[in-house]
C-alpha cells in the first residue's frame, strides 16, 4: 500500500518515456516540481517516520533520505509497475 502511495505521488513528476540518464537531473526534476507537503509525505513513507518527525530533521538529512529512498524503492520500476495498473 505504501509503495503505491509513494508511486502515486512521484509518478506525477516523472515521465518514464523521457528519463534523463543523469541521476542528478532526474532527482532535481522531481525536487523542483514536488510540493513541500508531498516531499515530506514521500520521505515519511520511505523512512517509516511520522511526518512530524521528518519535519524535525535537518533539511540535508531529509533530502538525503529522499534520494536514498528513491534508490531503495527502485522508483523507476515502481512507477512503471504502478502505471501498468492504469493509475
Amino acid at each position: 500500500m505504501d509503495a503505491f502511495h509513494l508511486a502515486s505521488i512521484v509518478s506525477k513528476y516523472v515521465d518514464i518515456a523521457t528519463l534523463s540518464e543523469d541521476a542528478v537531473d532526474f532527482i532535481q526534476g522531481i525536487v523542483e516540481k514536488i510540493s513541500p507537503q508531498e516531499f515530506i509525505t514521500c520521505v515519511s513513507i520511505m523512512t517509516d517516520k511520522t511526518e512530524e518527525d521528518v519535519k524535525k530533521e535537518v533539511s540535508l538529512e531529509i533530502l538525503t533520505a529522499f534520494i536514498e529512498g528513491l534508490k531503495m524503492n527502485q522508483i523507476i520500476s515502481l512507477i512503471s509497475f504502478y502505471k501498468n495498473f492504469g493509475f
